[in-house]
């Protein structure tokens, strides 16, 4: 007879793209006591899933292909019921999307059948404080809204601000009624119960609860696995090596996938003026390079490239993934089939222009 399971404490963290959701979840499996059992939740809108890939430290669980709020029936429940009942944790980290808005995630975790079983703590929300400079983010409903719910809201990517920056972080902060319960600096190193154990507030609604984007397509275009020589070196036997291609994305955002087999090893300073070029809002991935396992990370036109940690279950895979996301407005006939498989395919012809040649 299975142990009754007591409510858990559970955390969203969540942020608009790019603002660093995934690293503040690792800081806080890092600073956590290492005999309590975590479960990290975590939804993206792309479609081949790498953030899950790259945390350590905790069970994890993955909802990709589009925004938790849209998929919050049963793709979400089924994911969570199943970190659950397999892990037991004493705390779970929930990380939707950036394009996700919160309202039908929270309104699902106050469901009946979870009252008993969820005990929802803090909501946090990360900001970065360079983006409050540009209209395109203080005026967009989405932004605000994350911001509106949270009941702490840290400041990101303080490294790269400047003092005046950080002080409209702090003005923008404040201003919110109720007040929050936490406002600082997402910090390497802060314990996690500085700000996660704050009842979360049900009073804080959204600015405007609506939902602000439809689901994510249905009708996701999977490529079959494609197939090509790894030399064309005469009289040498031809190795299949294959990668395939999914796409998805909803009526104001476009995603694109890529899963590239291991006989696939990318040049880094290619690949990184790749990322720069590609007119992406967002894209993501980690890569084998001649140098190692390499994890890209692009937001804004800033680009980070970092080492795979040691303990990355990352270390051991034996293939590259690949996620970029476009705004619909920005890339023309999106909507058309053949103009979106022929923009794709110029996309895909630029990733594969970024492959090792040895010798070379």
């Amino acid at each position: 007879m299975d142990t009754p399971i007591q409510a858990i404490p559970t955390n969203i963290v969540m942020g608009f793209l790019g603002c660093g959701k995934t690293t503040r979840i690792q800081s806080l499996l890092d600073n956590k006591d290492p005999s309590e059992p975590w479960g990290v939740l975590i939804n993206e809108f792309g479609q081949v899933g790498i953030d899950g890939k790259t945390v350590s430290g905790a069970a994890v669980k993955e909802v990709a292909g589009g925004c938790m709020c849209c998929t919050a029936s049963l793709p979400t429940q089924i994911a969570l019921t199943m970190l659950i009942r397999k892990t037991r944790p004493q705390r779970i980290i929930i990380e939707p999307t950036g394009l996700g808005h919160p309202t039908q995630l929270l309104a699902m975790l106050q469901e009946e059948h979870y009252r008993n079983v969820i005990e929802l703590q803090s909501i946090i929300c990360l900001i970065d404080p360079r983006r409050l400079d540009d209209p395109r983010y203080t005026q967009n409903a989405l932004f605000r809204d994350q911001a509106f719910v949270a009941d702490v809201l840290l400041a990101s990517k303080v490294d790269l601000c400047d003092a005046r920056q950080l002080e409209n972080f702090h003005t923008f902060a404040h201003s919110f009624q109720p007040a929050k319960d936490f406002i600082g600096l997402s910090e390497r190193g802060s314990p996690p119960d500085k700000y996660l154990q704050f009842p979360h507030n049900p009073h804080r609604s959204a600015e405007k609860p609506k939902h602000h984007h439809a689901a994510a397509s249905q009708d996701s275009i999977v490529q079959e696995p494609t197939l090509v020589a790894e030399s064309d070196t005469p009289g040498q036997t031809l190795q299949p090596i294959e990668w395939s291609r999914t796409t998805g994305g909803d009526q104001d955002f476009f995603s694109c996938g890529w899963r590239f087999g291991a006989a696939f090893v990318f040049e880094e300073d290619e690949l990184s003026r790749f990322f720069r070029s590609s007119g992406a809002v967002r894209a993501k991935g980690y890569v084998k390079s001649p140098q190692g396992i390499r994890l890209f990370s692009l937001v804004d036109q800033h680009l980070d490239i970092d080492e795979i940690e040691e303990t990355s279950s990352v270390q051991h895979t034996n293939e590259s993934l690949l996620e970029f996301i476009f705004a619909r407005d920005a890339v023309p006939n999106l909507d058309s089939q053949p103009d979106a498989t022929q923009a794709l395919d110029i996309t895909e012809q630029g990733i594969l222009a970024c492959l090792h040649q040895p010798g070379g």
